[in-house]
């Protein structure tokens, strides 16, 4: 029996394909960590950048009510009032007679493993918000 060149040719696709079942996990497999540590590095960075804005926020807030409460303000009143808006932070605050100043700082736990591996186990965020009083 004679086989046609195009028969033959035919013969060595199958062959071939019959050799690659299975590529499609393998490359799956390869392939997959990448992905998982994309998707950890975007949660942790949104994360952080949440809770640093969040650590921004009390800072000014701070800043404001010490601005609007009038001349007699205390810092007590102006770390409670921040502690309110943020807990578990440190404040440090600062009332003269023509500014305030107020420092919030915040440890930032850190979720997966793709931000510590550039912070450590917790981020620190740290704001500083002056305003100019009347």
């Amino acid at each position: 029996m004679k086989v046609r060149k195009d028969q033959k040719r035919t013969g060595i696709i199958k062959v071939l394909q019959r050799h690659e079942e299975g590529q499609g996990l393998v490359e799956f497999a390869l392939v997959l960590p990448i992905l998982i540590a994309i998707l950890c590095g975007i949660i942790d960075f949104g994360w952080i950048y949440s809770q640093k804005y969040t650590v921004e926020h009390a800072a000014f807030e701070g800043a404001r009510y010490a601005t609007i409460s009038g001349d007699y303000i205390e810092a007590s009143d102006v770390e409670s009032h921040v502690r309110s808006v943020l807990s578990e932070c440190t404040v440090s605050t600062s009332v003269t007679e023509s500014e305030v100043s107020v420092t919030v700082s915040k440890d930032i736990p850190i979720l997966t493993f793709v931000a510590s591996t550039f912070f450590g186990p917790e981020y620190h965020a740290t704001s500083t918000a002056i305003a100019a009083r009347n």
